[in-house]
């Protein structure tokens, strides 16, 4: 037996029904929570979106989440994306809503993330030296880049040398663990350049000679 909803009279023969509602009359009665445009905060240099704060690829996974926290009160599932648009699934279990299907439109703010903005400005805390025999050095030369690229960190300049190379590294942390995961050591020395409340900030020196 068809039912009628009992907003617009509609018969479930003709339209989709969610719980007592039909679709139409459920999409208004929800139009205030289901928006139709979502804020992506995208970087202007990597592409990268903001999530949590973070910056993160924008993958389906990135995107369903950033949905998600935009209907908070709903089950979001990813169906497709375009650069542009999504297209969602909606879901309300303790109201009987299940797979509404809405278009929701992306509307792009640029920014700068940190890594970007640290790399644009020649940011680094440490210069590793690379001495001695040239096809050792550009094999190391070659492990650190990777090293610092899979760990979402970078080398903001190579500069060669007289007898070498020097590598200037974002993150002297990662330096040092590069060093001890292979059981490098390397002659240290360190440079103060600047204060962070109150704290002395240091920049290190890694020198490494192959012979």
């Amino acid at each position: 037996m068809a039912r009628h909803c009992p907003t617009c009279n509609r018969s479930s023969s003709e339209v989709h029904f969610y719980g007592d509602f039909c679709e139409n009359c459920t999409l208004e009665r929800l139009s205030h929570k289901l928006h139709d445009e979502i804020l992506v905060t995208v970087c202007k240099r990597c592409g990268r979106i903001k999530l949590n704060n973070q910056a993160v690829e924008k993958d389906d996974a990135a995107l369903e989440e950033l949905l998600a926290k935009s209907f908070k009160d709903f089950e979001i599932k990813l169906l497709s994306t375009t650069q542009d648009s999504a297209i969602i699934e909606i879901n309300k279990y303790d109201e009987d809503i299940r797979g509404i299907r809405k278009e929701v439109k992306f509307r792009y703010k640029k920014f700068m993330c940190q890594k970007c903005n640290r790399q644009s400005a020649g940011y680094y805390e440490g210069v590793i030296q690379l001495r001695g025999n040239p096809e050792k050095c550009a094999r190391m030369l070659h492990r650190l880049e990777k090293y610092y690229f899979e760990r979402d960190e970078f080398i903001s300049k190579i500069e060669k040398v007289n007898n070498g190379v020097d590598l200037y590294v974002s993150s002297k942390k990662l330096a040092s663990a590069f060093m001890a995961e292979r059981g490098l050591k390397p002659t240290m020395s360190y440079e103060l350049y600047g204060l962070r409340k109150g704290q002395r900030l240091y920049r290190n020196t890694y020198a490494l000679h192959f012979d």
